[in-house]
């Protein structure tokens, strides 16, 4: 009976670590830098939020240098936050890598969309610009979006040889331009044909041999952007020499709900650990570059519990 009961204790308490692992909201587990800038100021007010911010969560206690995902929110380009983004994503919450949600300029025309992309280069040229001070690997950095979050991740990766796709004038155009906005892969759930409008918005005409590795997910049953599309999409990627696999989920629809979380997490994890370990490790002097920065006690390093 003692032994069943001990038994019954080690289960009880394997299930509340875990539990504690996969979650990032409050999580000691991790550091949290709430409102981090990539734009100087955040970019001007929208919706009373600075847009052109980023929140990032790097596992506690770690002194090496770590891959970094970086996840886009969707909402049809004009709504929705990093903040109820990041909230059902706890099969993310790893600890084998560093996660950042960012926020972007919102839209309700066409022409925008340009700024958009624009503010994820910046984004992806702000982390590996700051890599030091975040313990980032620059060479381990992929993007996750849903819907129109997806959009703008694959067109900004798509494009990634051009610095920006709007105007130089821009302030997101002139962070950083010393450094790439290149990735090394691409998670896409369900990214929709795009509005209409210039046809630099449309996918297909960009990619070309060299772009970064595609993992596509998508609900058989999605109403809002049929399977079909992502079908052709990924047919495209792998006719123009990139590699792409894709997940079909049966029953899904558009917006994901847990349960669909929790059948592709194995699959949505297995693909950006072995993108991850395929990269090159870092080099001495990014090394070194970290040991001098890793945990300075700038002031944007807080736990949330400070915030």
């Amino acid at each position: 009976m003692i032994d069943a009961f001990r038994l019954l204790a080690s289960f009880l308490l394997a299930s509340a670590a875990a539990l504690h692992a996969q979650t990032f909201i409050g999580n000691p587990d991790f550091v949290f830098s709430n409102d981090v800038a990539y734009v100087p100021g955040g970019g001007p007010l929208q919706g009373g939020q600075r847009r052109e911010t980023m929140d990032i969560y790097r596992p506690a206690g770690t002194t090496e240098l770590m891959p970094v995902l970086l996840l886009i929110h969707g909402g049809g380009w004009n709504s929705s936050s990093n903040d109820a983004y990041i909230a059902d994503k706890n099969f993310l919450a790893t600890g084998d890598y560093i996660v950042a949600t960012m926020k972007y300029r919102l839209n309700t025309v066409v022409e925008p969309l340009l700024e958009q992309v624009d503010d994820v280069k910046a984004a992806i040229r702000f982390l590996k610009a700051n890599a030091g001070a975040f313990g980032i690997d620059p060479e381990k950095l992929g993007l996750y979006g849903n819907s129109a979050g997806a959009h703008l991740a694959s067109l900004a990766a798509l494009t990634s040889e051009t610095p920006f796709l709007g105007s130089a004038s821009d302030p997101a155009n002139q962070q950083n331009l010393s450094f790439t906005s290149d990735v090394l892969f691409v998670v896409d759930w369900a990214a929709p044909p795009v509005p209409p409008g210039p046809p630099i918005f449309d996918l297909a005409p960009h990619i070309s041999a060299g772009d970064p590795a595609f993992q596509l997910f998508h609900g058989t049953n999605d109403s809002t952007v049929g399977i079909q599309f992502a079908r052709d999409f990924r047919t495209s990627l792998v006719a123009g020499g990139v590699s792409a696999s894709m997940v079909e989920i049966s029953g899904g629809g558009h917006f994901p709900v847990q349960s669909d979380y929790d059948s592709v997490a194995a699959p949505f994890l297995e693909f950006i650990d072995a993108q991850y370990a395929a990269a090159p490790e870092p080099g001495s002097a990014a090394m070194l570059l970290a040991g001098a920065t890793l945990f300075s006690g700038r002031p944007w390093r807080r736990s949330r519990a400070a915030t």
